[in-house]
């Protein structure tokens, strides 16, 4: 191999070794880029989930509320099927006692006592 051979392989190697370096850079700042978009992932997936605790949380409440709320509806209705019996009732008795009292006055007014 003569001198400049020599020298044109040593340039051709240093050339290489540039390149892979400035590469090297690249790929170091593209890994701190990753990583500082990996840390922001992680942060907005732990804020995610602690969203998601906190709603399934207020879902729980809400059920319990919502278990409440039906048992005393259920109580109304109830409450309002007995006063709806009993009006009933009053209403046949009012009924009757009218129907006692018209007899009353037409046997009045017809002279009987």
């Amino acid at each position: 191999m003569t001198n400049e051979e020599m020298q044109s392989t040593m340039q051709f190697i240093l050339e290489q070794q540039a390149q892979l370096a400035t590469r090297m850079e690249q790929y170091a700042e593209r890994s701190e880029k990753d990583e500082s978009r990996i840390a922001r992932l992680e942060d907005a997936f732990v804020k995610l989930t602690e969203m998601a605790v906190r709603a399934d949380e207020r879902m729980d409440r809400i059920e319990a509320r919502m278990d409440k709320f039906d048992e005393k509806l259920e109580a109304l209705l109830e409450a309002q099927a007995k006063t709806d019996r009993q009006l009933a009732e009053t209403d046949e008795r009012l009924n009757n006692l009218i129907t006692v009292v018209e007899r009353l006055i037409s046997d009045r007014g017809n002279g009987r006592a």
